[in-house]
């Protein structure tokens, strides 16, 4: 197919290296009748379209002076390379192959790479703004703000949110039904007595408010803002020592772990926060909030072996 490309160009036999000027060229593959064909810029029939596309060739690229395709492959003939960072990549594309994962490490082929470092470019007040535009007391500092902001947002859907609420409200028909139980069975067992109706209340009010955090939600809802305060130097201080992937179920599984705290050899590696025994809702419905058990699990045995270590 590459060599239909080159007949196209009328390329000249020539193999590349790392002084020759190449450009990228975006290759697709459509089928037609059992066979493939490919779609370029200079081959672009009415007939290709997302019905039957196949793949897309990647990595491809022509020699400005003769017209060679090269496309970089695991299996790719030219010679290697060392770049800035003393890795063998190819002289063409830039990209170091390591068995089936391919990675861009040279700094001299930036134009050929696959990007590697991203820049955050975002209006560095945005998160001190009001309402008008202008610019509050905050900090300049977007990583650090969106960071703050991600524990509140954690803390709010667990805490206070309507997903929270609905579970609360479902345990307090599940313990109604469980205080129901309990009145009737001191009934049968009073027969031929007199029922005492203050132990049928006290039953039944301690029975509907067992482990129900329904009533506490909005006194706690207004010590959120203090309490992701007070926590998040240590959130970011864990943070900093863990595999840094996803920032949210971080923050969820340090959470839980905050609600004991952690020890080692009588040393303190992460303080324990009362508050959380009370606010946070069991880790058997983190499901409900959008929160995997299997990740959520890892990622709290990660945080450990990371204190530990």
């Amino acid at each position: 197919m590459l060599r239909g490309i080159e007949k196209r160009l009328g390329a000249v036999p020539h193999v590349c290296t790392s002084a020759c000027e190449t450009v990228p060229l975006r290759v697709h593959v459509h089928t037609r009748d059992g066979k493939e064909y490919a779609r370029w810029s200079l081959c672009n029939e009415p007939w290709m379209n997302e019905s039957n596309f196949v793949r897309a060739l990647r990595h491809v690229f022509v020699c400005k002076s003769s017209k060679t395709v090269h496309q970089c492959t695991r299996e790719c003939p030219l010679p290697k390379v060392c770049n800035d960072d003393f890795t063998l990549c190819c002289p063409v594309s830039g990209v170091q192959w390591d068995n089936a994962t391919e990675v861009s490490r040279s700094w001299k082929l930036t134009s050929k790479c696959l990007p590697t470092i991203t820049h955050d470019k975002r209006d560095p007040n945005m998160f001190s703004r009001d309402a008008s535009g202008r610019v509050r007391a905050g900090t300049l500092n977007i990583h650090e703000e969106s960071c703050r902001r991600e524990l509140s947002e954690v803390l709010n859907l667990l805490v206070c949110s309507s997903r929270r609420r609905f579970l609360e409200l479902d345990r307090f028909r599940v313990n109604r039904q469980r205080a129901c139980k309990a009145v009737n069975k001191y009934v049968k067992f009073a027969r031929g007595d007199v029922v005492n109706m203050c132990v049928v209340r006290r039953i039944y009010t301690s029975e509907t408010r067992r482990r129900l955090f329904l009533r506490d939600m909005p006194a706690y809802a207004e010590m959120l803002p203090d309490l992701a305060a007070r926590i998040y130097p240590s959130v970011i201080r864990v943070w900093n020592l863990t595999n840094k992937k996803s920032f949210r179920l971080f923050v969820v599984s340090l959470l839980y772990l905050m609600q004991r705290g952690l020890r080692m050899d009588g040393e303190v590696l992460l303080r324990q926060v009362p508050e959380f025994d009370d606010i946070l809702p069991d880790a058997n419905v983190l499901d409900k909030f959008d929160v995997q058990k299997s990740l959520f699990t890892q990622t709290k045995n990660n945080i450990r072996a990371c204190l530990r270590g």
